[in-house]
């Protein structure tokens, strides 16, 4: 008896999935922040029409068509983490008919994504889900660390070299201090005063010997002090005046 049950159900299960839903994306080579196209395939198997509205939750930024992109508003006091996704209404499919929907979206992070199942639901109120899409998006490899990309040293070193701000911290002893890093992880943000190079951390006043004093002072035991030479320059003048005034009285 539970093996017919189970067959009945399978019947009518069968009965409502005569709607098939295929996604693809129409290029190999994805690029971060180049539009790629998508596919979205409805094939109608039942044996009448169905009139379907289909819902993709997209990623990134939608190129075409903007116009079908859908918004929720975010009513006060409540907090509804429903991102934007696409919708079309009311697309009619004949019996044995397939209709294809395009969409154009240009990914915003480089890495591992993926774009959830589309879901078709018809006018008898059946849902249909499709596959999802998972592909890799590469770096765009200009030659600039593009951190708002995900772009890092470990997934566009030909655009973020070691040492760059990625907010990445590589630790890498380049000789470069990586930005990213404190001085306990990357041993080239270990301040060395004294080597002649005013590197990062260094100033006038923790290491005058590799970053120099202000204009009138001199490095001495690494503190910026007033130099003689200053002291000199300054009181010329004034020997000079003392000396001008005593000859006019005297004359």
């Amino acid at each position: 008896m539970l093996k017919f049950f189970i067959l009945f159900l399978l019947l009518i299960s069968l009965s409502y999935s005569c709607i098939n839903v295929y996604k693809e994306l129409n290029q190999s080579k994805v690029i971060v922040n180049e539009p790629i196209e998508v596919n979205i395939k409805i094939k109608n198997l039942c044996e009448d029409k169905r009139i379907v509205n289909v819902t993709e939750f997209f990623i990134g930024e939608v190129i075409f068509p903007r116009e079908n992109v859908v918004y929720i508003e975010i009513s006060k006091g409540k907090i509804l983490a429903i991102p934007p996704f696409l919708f079309w209404k009311n697309i009619e499919i004949k019996s044995n008919e397939e209709k294809n929907i395009t969409y154009i979206f240009k990914p915003l992070q480089v890495g591992i994504s993926t774009i959830q199942s589309t879901k078709v639901i018809d006018n008898k109120g059946n849902a249909y889900y499709s596959n999802d899409i998972s592909f890799y998006v590469d770096c765009n490899h200009n030659k600039v660390c593009e951190k708002y990309f995900g772009e890092n040293y470990y997934e566009c070193p030909g655009d973020c070299p070691s040492g760059s701000y990625d907010g990445i911290c590589d630790g890498i002893k380049d000789g470069k201090c990586d930005p990213d890093c404190d001085e306990n992880a990357d041993i080239d943000c270990k301040r060395i005063c004294g080597n002649k190079i005013c590197e990062v951390g260094e100033n006038q006043e923790n290491c005058c010997i590799d970053c120099g004093c202000p204009f009138g002072f001199e490095c001495k035991d690494n503190e910026c002090k007033i130099s003689s030479l200053f002291y000199f320059i300054f009181l010329i003048p004034i020997v000079f005046l003392f000396i001008f005034k005593i000859k006019r009285k005297t004359s």
